[in-house]
């Protein structure tokens, strides 16, 4: 029996923050994960729709379009199908 190939899981990490964005992204790709990274909401959203990730990492605050609003487009009725097993979480540095 053929050993099968296992692609690696893909993770967009959206942060404006450059040095969480390269912590959090380094670490997953210390995981194995092939990584796509997004200095804002609108790249997010860009990057989201072009590769169609795995996960999707979203900083609550960022330029442009909120990690909330790109949540929302992500699972939302009009794109949700695309997205279907693209799993999202929410990340935030609000205490």
């Amino acid at each position: 029996m053929a050993a099968q190939s296992t692609k690696p899981l893909t993770v967009l990490v959206a942060e404006d923050e450059p040095a969480m964005l390269s912590l959090v992204a380094r670490h997953i790709r210390s995981l194995g994960a092939s990584v796509i990274e997004a200095s804002d909401g609108d790249m997010a959203w860009e990057k989201a729709q072009k590769h169609h990730p795995d996960l999707i990492m979203l900083d609550v605050m960022m330029p442009g379009m909120s990690g909330w609003e790109v949540c929302k487009r992500v699972k939302g009725p009009v794109h949700g199908a695309s997205f279907a097993r693209t799993g999202v979480i929410m990340l935030t540095g609000i205490g």
